[in-house]
Order: structure tokens, then sequence, then C-alpha cells
């Protein structure tokens, strides 16, 4: 697996309840996708909105089909484990390995070597790591609400992500 950057971990909690630190996971998937004009159908915690033949994924982004561009894609495949990653100061761990399912197959799909999935894995993680951290406050937005009710809507991200861009738009110095 990829290592990522130890870039800003030290500056996050890293005992948040298994809860908030799958939502935050799950909101890092939805912010980037939301982010690239990816439509999120929603994202979820609930058990019951996990598919029933993968029981060990804890949390889904439900995205259209239609994936766009293979690094919009990459980078928010990993948005997820970065995210989680920032929040609890750990590396990416096993409980990211549906995240690099995603992306050896989208190696297939493009007939990559072994060596060159790995080269877009690293070059994606990174990328992915510094929007996060450049858009932590956003994630942790949708994070809360994901945490407090269990799933978001598509739409409330995009509201979110929305107000976001409006804030930094005027914020000075920006």
């Amino acid at each position: 697996m990829a290592r990522i950057p130890r870039l800003f971990t030290e500056q996050f909690e890293s005992s948040l309840e298994p809860c908030v630190s799958l939502a935050v996971h799950e909101a890092g998937h939805a912010f980037a996708y939301s982010l690239y004009g990816i439509e999120v159908k929603y994202a979820s915690i609930d058990r019951e909105d996990v598919s029933k033949d993968m029981p060990e994924r804890r949390g889904v982004t439900v995205i259209n089909p239609c994936m766009m561009m293979s690094m919009l894609a990459g980078i928010s495949i990993m948005a997820g484990p970065v995210a989680g990653s920032i929040a609890t100061g750990k590396s990416i761990g096993n409980e990211s390995r549906q995240d690099y399912k995603l992306l050896k197959e989208l190696g297939d799909y493009h007939g990559w070597t072994n060596a060159q999935t790995e080269r877009f894995t690293c070059l994606v993680t990174t990328k992915a790591h510094k929007l996060i951290a450049l858009h932590w406050q956003t994630v942790l937005k949708i994070a809360d609400v994901l945490a407090a009710k269990k799933r978001i809507e598509g739409w409330e991200v995009r509201k979110i992500v929305e107000g976001a861009k409006r804030e930094r738009a005027v914020e000075p110095g920006k």
C-alpha cells in the first residue's frame, strides 16, 4: 500500500470515536467527488445502506456510475483514507483495502502494470492529502452531519461544499 506524507497529522485529535472516524472517512470521499463535479447520490455509515455482499465494509459513498476522469476518480477514492488518516494521526491501514482495490481495478481497466498502478496510487494519494488538508474544515462539516444522522444526501454535501466555496471566495487574501 502507498504511504501518505505525514504532513499536518499532529494538528488533529487522534482519539476519535469509531463512528466519527468512519464519518470523516466517508466525508472525504463525498467532499472530493462533489468538489470535482462527480454526483454524489449519498454517503452512509448506516449498516442497512452498506452492501450485503461486502460485510467488511463499514461505510459507503455512492456516486453515479460514470466516473469521469481517472485522475479525479483516483484522488476522490483516496480522499477518504487520507481524511481518516489526518483525523486519527495514523497511517492508512487495512480499513482502506476496498479503496486500494478500486485503484487496482482502475489500473486493470487501463491495462497498467502493477508498477504503473503503484505510481498512480502514490500520485493520487499525495494530491488527495493536499486537497483534504486545504479543505479540512469543509470535510469536518460533512462528517459532523454524517456522524449525527448516519447518512447524508448528495444535495446536503453539495450545499456544504458550495457554502465553503462562497466563504473562501470572500475571505481577504485568498
